[in-house]
């Protein structure tokens, strides 16, 4: 999250206007207020350019705003809102979205840019508006409409790349997917942005100056958006049939004798309490080490449960289930345990898979 001066606070999350973002409002009033100061003097040009830049700022964080609110009513934490150089990012879970529930985040910025728009249109038809009122509705209006149709350009990281995304991940139901075509996108849309500024700015530094800047905010972004797609590729294809080891059951209850036995055929012996038909619920692992601990003499008598090593009930891993799912189950609980057990297509259990061997997988795809 990028440092700046926090303002406030909004449902929780911190609202903070970066250092970045008092440059480009310098900037701003300097370039409004030659025209306004030839119209309207030194003193209110001055003050029209300041209030346009405020106003330009407001419809920028109404914009993040209106992305924070959708994310919270879908249930997602927004972390902060962040008004910088190149006009405001919104933070937030993203993990768990599907591709309806990210296009709606993505759809509300530019439409509340739209809503401003149609209100500051609104306000320049009454007849009671003086010209200095009017004036800024019609800025607050182009400048709504602007900001509208510029971030619904299909490319990371603007908010029509957050829909093109959307789109691809639902036709082709792999978020992975629909991130590197708008990545790719975006890459072509910044360096086409790079390539116009600096040959503008051959014949006018003032005309390439922008879409320079803009291209090199977009091109980098996108193409870290293509690795994170290319990398979120690699992490879908892991198969967890290649990483699980066998492992024997037993149920709760069981003489500890039996699972000693077990330990010999192989180091993993899951505990499992009565399920349904074919899902029986994993209530923990052996623990080698306190299993051999026991005096033989006492082992037939002695429970498999004083030998045990609890695992989260209820979590367990499912062949089949894509690589990110199984990351994310794996990394919940691993700070707890050391391995999950592996259910079939029926709900029995296959075997075990371990952290260090997935986490190992996630090293080869980085």
């Amino acid at each position: 999250m990028e440092r700046g001066l926090r303002v406030g606070r909004i449902g929780g999350a911190p609202v903070v206007v970066a250092w970045s973002w008092w440059l480009i409002a310098l900037v701003l009033v300097g370039s409004y207020y030659g025209s306004f100061a030839q119209v309207l003097g030194p003193a209110r040009g001055l003050a029209l350019s300041g209030a346009v830049v405020v106003f330009l700022f407001a419809s920028v964080f109404l914009h993040e705003l209106g992305h924070g609110l959708t994310a919270q009513r879908l249930g997602l934490r927004v972390h902060q809102y962040t008004l910088t150089f190149f006009g405001g990012e919104t933070t937030f879970d993203a993990a768990e979205r599907g591709p309806g529930q990210s296009a709606a985040v993505s759809v509300m910025g530019p439409a509340v840019n739209v809503a401003l728009a149609v209100i500051a249109w609104a306000a320049m038809r009454v007849p009671a508006l003086g010209p200095w009122p009017r004036t800024l509705a019609y800025w607050l209006m182009v400048t709504n409409l602007f900001l509208a149709v510029f971030n619904l350009i299909p490319a990371i990281p603007m908010d029509g790349g957050g829909l093109l995304e959307a789109l691809v991940w639902k036709l082709a139901g792999r978020r992975s997917t629909g991130t590197l075509v708008a990545g790719w996108v975006g890459v072509a849309v910044g360096a086409a942005l790079v390539i116009w500024g600096l040959v503008a700015s051959t014949r006018s530094w003032s005309a390439g100056i922008w879409p320079l800047l803009v291209g090199l905010m977009i091109a980098p972004s996108a193409w870290g958006s293509v690795r994170r797609g290319r990398h979120s590729r690699r992490v879908d294809a892991i198969d967890l049939q290649e990483l699980v080891r066998p492992a024997l059951v037993l149920a709760t209850g069981t003489p500890l004798a039996e699972a000693v036995r077990a330990l010999a055929a192989t180091p993993f012996v899951l505990v499992a309490a009565p399920g349904g038909p074919g899902a029986p619920i994993i209530v923990g692992v052996v623990d080698q080490a306190a299993a051999f601990s026991v005096p033989p003499a006492r082992l037939a008598g002695t429970p498999v449960e004083a030998a045990l090593i609890p695992l989260p009930a209820g979590v367990a891993l499912r062949l089949g289930m894509p690589g990110r799912d199984a990351v994310a189950t794996m990394a919940s609980v691993a700070d707890r345990v050391a391995l999950l057990p592996v259910l079939g297509a029926e709900g029995g259990v296959v075997g075990v898979v371990l952290m260090r061997d997935l986490a190992e997988r996630l090293r080869d795809a980085s």
